[in-house]
């Protein structure tokens, strides 16, 4: 019998894991704010900037519009802990080059700790 995904990503890192869609905020404005709490158990973290404005995501520290990973609108960037490292399991932080309420995404990948 096949093995389901879930299956095989157990199987190649030794523990299961789940996505959490729980996200900090679900807008940025101008100033800076938090998207994604530390986590020592995320394994791949999503952040997709929604709105038609620029946003500037970084890790631990305040982001701003001279300091951060710019994501265009509709832009998208992911981290996961084989490629990136400890990158995914860092604070995160998020600020808009306009606006008020730019829609932002983001998505994680936990180890689950409720699954042996």
């Amino acid at each position: 019998m096949a093995k389901t995904t879930a299956e095989i990503i157990k199987d190649q890192l030794g523990v299961a894991t789940r996505f959490v869609d729980d996200p900090e905020v679900t807008q940025v404005g101008t100033s800076d704010v938090m998207i994604a709490k530390p986590n020592n158990r995320r394994v791949g973290l999503v952040i997709q900037n929604l709105s038609a404005n620029e946003i500037y995501v970084r890790p631990n520290y305040a982001a701003s519009t001279t300091t951060g990973i710019k994501l265009l609108a509709g832009g998208s960037i992911s981290f996961n802990f084989r490629d990136d490292f400890v990158m995914p399991t860092f604070e995160w932080h998020a600020i808009s080059n306009s606006g008020s309420t730019n829609d932002i995404y983001v998505l994680s990948v936990e180890v689950d700790v409720n699954i042996d």
